[in-house]
């Protein structure tokens, strides 16, 4: 049913009908009213305003009304009114000063739009023009002047004030970070001092005063800004900025506020023809597949996903790397991933080279889903480009890896470069060089001004360059290089009968000192590129011939500069490869420049190899050197190789790693030297790592055989470690007696990094057999020696685990230490996984804190981290503990179901362990609604359970339950004595222990279990002040 709204205009108060009937004016008819009022008047006319408000009929109509009103008017009038029609009464009191008034607040309503920009803090000209106008517009308070003596519209006035306010400083604030990133500060400080002076009990403003006046380095103004800020943080938090003491320890440091420091961004905005522009320094003559390329991943992302497409040799790596340098032009944070793809590249291999180039390689030993999501989680669109290029030709993208890398595009902009068009996806595409397109291909690949005319010469191009882009930018930019013109070279080309006729030919017209650079060139990966130092040491000639050989080919095009680093076109790096370095067309030189580059690289290796961030940007020719020397038998240092095939495992570089082991064991050494047992010790944790742990313990085993006689407290400290983690989870009293070796041999060596694994094991053994002190004892101590080793992997299982020892004895203020720590060492590891399982120990702390609310806030938390990662059992613990966490707010339904899928999960799972937990957990919530007979069948049936896994301590809490609930099914436990009326279940709780084959309970774990019990749900008081166990210990024990 339609209503009509009449709106009279009594004086300055608006009465309002619906239908005839009066209604009382609420805030929004109020704002509604008002909006009738100034709605569709031009803001030139202002005269007129009063005037409009009489129609000839006395009404003013609106067809459609609602067009008109603000959102939050919007939302609260009832679908069904369709027209509204304002009519005056008597004469109304709104006079042309207030109708002003009004046509200047929608008029600052509609400039003052802050928008959120993709590019950061700086604001586009249409937009900041608007925003300068409405600051100019807002003269102090826009309806100060407006009174009135009804209450209601007061009211009203009083709401639309502090909205207008809050909106002028958003004005303010928008056009500060814009003035500061632009680096106008003057413009800025002014802008900062209105609003202080509007707001002076804000703390925003003074933090910008304090970052443009120390700008400006009027130190005075910034002391006097810090003194205002010392009293107002006594009242209110810091929300941006640092507080006063950390900017006074700043600028006594003598350091220079940064950009950062007040969270703030200074991307610019580009247009796709300005990034061209940036790409063509990199590249020449592809401008249409760069503009629709920035398109896609920086103006206009909708996806934050590119596909290249074109043929081998069409110039794709050239492009991607061109795209890649004018991505880390767009600012410091911007950073490029750039990795190759063959048949054989997995998603893992991908993951692995995006966790360590972002310098994570503690992600690199995770599962799957967890490392996926951990790596994920580190990348963002505003600052990562990762640019996946395949190597080999073919269709080497599965339908799995095209899967991953569109996920991939979710975090980060993603370019791939592949040679098949993907079903389902639009790609920008390299068409071939065809008779249609060569003469304009051939005049964008020329740089210099000279045209030059190929008619009559099409045809026989486009058979020369059979379709490829670079062979067509090589032809174009070196014809002429030794005065030959166009019409002498392609006949020559013609005659060469071998596949790659305009190579050959190139090749042939080098001087030996040009074809030695690119030959060296050659050897180095087509990524990780040389320096021009580098090439001059290998080549060997003088450095000035090897400048000058450089200088041509970079004048040809064959050779381009970027930054320090050499790049080849990747045609003539596959050609000299093929027909060079295979041995077709081999010069004499070629064996030297191999054993230089071997040498070169290895003093590589000498120099860093303890710094794995400086091998990893080598890391491609370093495998290559290694390679070169293993198979051609050159000289080289065991230990050092030892070393590096470690690294290489460490970095998850395995499979090279066992290649190049594979390839040592061919050699003819003694291999009972030390050296050569690092590296039987190296080959069996690869063996361990690929599942083999019993090749792995019969490798070390002899290693440790021929160790012995050498004496070496280090090296058997280092074998007997890994002899431990082979046998982890086969025999628990060898595993425990090689960690004792290997602790007693690194004491002899004062070997840091092996006690800080071995005493976190030992901890970690002590505290599953619940000797707590002993445990924290070896987990201090694998605190101790890890925090010196950076290896935040021990760092945080040992803080971990600290945390739940303190826990379970109720000292909550060490525990949330330790988990505060755990937490931190979690995120900068970048682990979702740990990170997860610690906000599952706080969720545990927050309740027996007895704050259940916040502990449901970090499980939700998890919850979604398990997800992700898809870790089942995470996500059943987390679904559990929620369970939990509804029972203490007495959720009774959802503790419930909670519990319940839990259950359903741990039995898919057939993880019996928590199964006999889940369980106890649906007894307690029985015990909590006085189901009795339903807890009783809970506990009893995890009493089974534990009974089945020999888990005395679940049994303990299984038996515990039983007793208290049959206590409490029995008796009025106010009234009744507790010992008689347990002494009359004794029978039947008897037979129940007799038929336990695999437990005992022992008194420690009652006493625990009594613990664990009294931190659940408050609902029987007088249980908190009893305790049942040394009865249960006299009439069953």
């Amino acid at each position: 049913m339609t209503k009509r709204i009449i709106v009279e205009l009594l004086g300055t108060y608006p009465q309002i009908k619906v239908d005839g009937q009066p209604v009382q004016p609420t805030d929004t008819w109020l704002e509604l009213f008002m909006y009738i009022v100034i709605t569709n008047m031009p803001r030139h006319d202002r005269d007129n305003l009063v005037e409009a408000l009489y129609h000839p009929e006395d009404a003013i109509y609106y067809a459609d009304a609602k067009s008109h009103l603000s959102r939050t008017a919007l939302s609260n009038i009832p679908d069904e009114i369709v027209d509204i029609c304002l009519k005056y009464k008597n004469q109304p009191s709104i006079t042309y000063d207030s109708a002003d008034v009004w046509v200047d607040v929608l008029a600052f309503d509609e400039l003052a739009e802050v928008e959120k920009s993709e590019f950061g803090d700086v604001i586009e000209p249409g937009q900041l023009d608007n925003l300068l106008a409405a600051e100019k517009l807002y003269k102090a308070d826009l309806v100060a002047g407006y009174r009135s003596d009804k209450r209601n519209f007061s009211d009203w006035l009083i709401s639309l004030r502090k909205r207008l306010r809050s909106k002028y400083r958003n004005v303010l604030e928008r056009l500060i970070r814009h003035f500061m990133v632009q680096q106008q500060y003057e413009q800025a400080r002014l802008l900062a001092e209105k609003w202080r002076a509007s707001a002076p009990d804000n703390l925003i403003p003074l933090q910008y005063l304090v970052w443009l006046n120390a700008k400006r380095m009027h130190m005075d103004r910034v002391n006097m800004y810090l003194i205002e800020m010392d009293s107002l943080q006594k009242t209110q938090p810091v929300l941006l900025g640092k507080p006063s003491d950390d900017w006074r320890l700043m600028f006594s440091q003598g350091l220079q506020p940064t950009l950062k420091d007040l969270a703030l961004n200074g991307k610019r905005k580009y247009s796709p023809s300005d990034l061209r522009k940036i790409a063509s320094r990199y590249v020449t003559g592809y401008g249409n597949q760069l503009v629709h390329i920035f398109d896609h991943l920086i103006v206009n992302p909708t996806d934050h996903f590119c596909l290249l497409v074109g043929a081998s040799g069409s110039g794709k790596s050239a492009i991607a790397e061109a795209v890649g340098r004018t991505w880390r032009s767009l600012g410091d944070d911007y950073a490029v991933i750039q990795m190759d793809v063959t048949r054989d590249t997995s998603a893992d291999d991908l993951l692995n080279e995006i966790a360590t180039a972002l310098d994570k390689p503690f992600l690199l030993n995770l599962m799957y889903e967890n490392k996926r999501q951990s790596v994920f989680e580190l990348l963002s669109h505003n600052t990562h480009l990762l640019v996946f290029d395949q190597e080999e030709s073919g269709d080497i993208f599965s339908g799995e890896l095209q899967i991953f890398l569109k996920r991939t595009a979710e975090y980060a902009a993603v370019l791939v470069c592949s040679e098949h068009h993907w079903d389902d996806t639009d790609a920008v595409t390299i068409d071939a060089v065809t008779l249609s397109n060569v003469n304009i291909i051939f005049r964008h690949m020329r740089d210099d001004s000279e045209a030059i005319d190929i008619r009559h010469h099409e045809s026989d191009i486009v058979e020369l360059v059979g379709g490829m882009h670079e062979k067509l930018f090589l032809l174009a930019n070196t014809f002429d290089m030794c005065g030959h013109k166009l019409g002498q070279v392609i006949p020559a080309m013609k005659k060469i009968t071998d596949d790659d006729p305009v190579l050959t030919w190139l090749w042939r017209n080098l001087d030996e000192d040009q074809q030695h650079v690119l030959i060296v060139m050659s050897l180095f990966d087509q990524v990780q590129r040389p320096t021009v130092d580098d090439i001059i040491s290998i080549v060997g000639a003088s450095p000035v011939q090897a400048h000058m050989a450089m200088k041509v080919l970079k004048d040809s095009h064959l050779v381009q500069l970027y930054e320090e680093y050499l790049r080849m076109m990747g045609v003539l790096h596959q050609y000299v490869n093929a027909r060079v370095l295979s041995g077709s067309d081999a010069i004499p030189q070629l064996d030297d420049f191999q054993a230089r580059f071997v040498t070169h690289m290895l003093d590589f290796t000498t120099a860093n190899i303890d710094v794995p961030n400086v091998l990893d940007s080598q890391r491609r020719n370093l495998i290559k050197a290694y390679r070169m020397a293993l198979s051609q038998d050159m000289p080289f240092d065991i230990e050092l190789f030892g070393k590096f095939v470690r690294y290489l495992h460490r970095r998850g570089v395995r499979t090279v790693a066992k290649e190049l082991l594979a390839l040592f064991g061919h050699l003819q050494i003694n291999w009972k030297t030390r050296e050569a047992i690092e590296i039987r010790q190296i080959s069996a944790d690869i063996v361990r790592d690929q599942g083999d742990k019993d090749a792995a313990i019969q490798l070390l085993d002899m290693a440790i055989h021929d160790a012995k006689r050498l004496d070496d407290d280090l090296l058997l400290a280092h074998l007997y470690h890994s002899l431990a983690n082979a046998t982890y989870g086969l025999a628990d009293e060898q595993y425990l007696s090689h960690l004792e070796l290997a602790k007693d041999h690194a004491l002899a060596s004062e070997d840091g990094h092996v006690l800080s694994y071995v005493y976190g094991s030992l901890g970690r053994e002590a505290w599953s057999r619940t000797e707590n002190e002993l445990a924290e004892k070896y987990l201090q101590q694998s605190l101790d020696f890890a925090k010196g080793l950076n290896l935040l992997n021990v760092e945080n299982f040992a803080a971990t685990t600290l945390a739940l020892i303190a826990l379970d004895r109720h000292d909550y203020d060490t525990c949330q230490k330790y988990l505060d720590k755990a937490h931190e060492i979690s995120i900068e590891m970048g682990n979702v996984e740990r990170v997860a399982y610690g906000q599952l120990n706080q969720a545990a702390l927050y309740n027996l804190c007895r704050q259940p609310e916040l502990a449901m806030t970090v499980l939700n938390q998890a919850l979604t981290s398990a997800k992700n990662i898809q870790n089942q059992y995470l996500e059943m613990s987390v679904i559990r503990n929620i369970g939990r966490t509804h029972l203490l707010l007495q959720n009774r339904l959802e503790a419930e179901q909670q519990l319940r899928l839990a259950l359903l999960i741990s039995q898919t799972r057939n993880d019996r362990r928590m199964k006999a937990a889940i369980l106890l957990d649906l007894g307690r919530f029985a015990f909590t609604y006085s189901a009795w007979s339903d807890a009783y069948r809970y506990y009893r049936r995890a009493l089974c359970n534990a009974d089945l896994i020999s888990h005395d301590r679940l049994a303990a809490e299984a038996f515990y339950g039983l007793c208290i609930t049959g206590i409490m099914a029995n008796s009025i436990i106010e009234i009744d004595p507790v010992e008689q009326t347990l002494a009359s279940l004794v029978d039947d709780l008897k037979s129940e222990l007799n038929q336990l084959n695999n437990v005992s309970i022992v008194p420690d774990h009652l006493q625990q279990a009594e613990r664990y019990f009294r931190a659940g749900p408050d609902n029987v008081p007088h249980l908190q002040h009893i305790s049942i166990v040394d009865p249960i210990i006299r009439f069953f024990l």
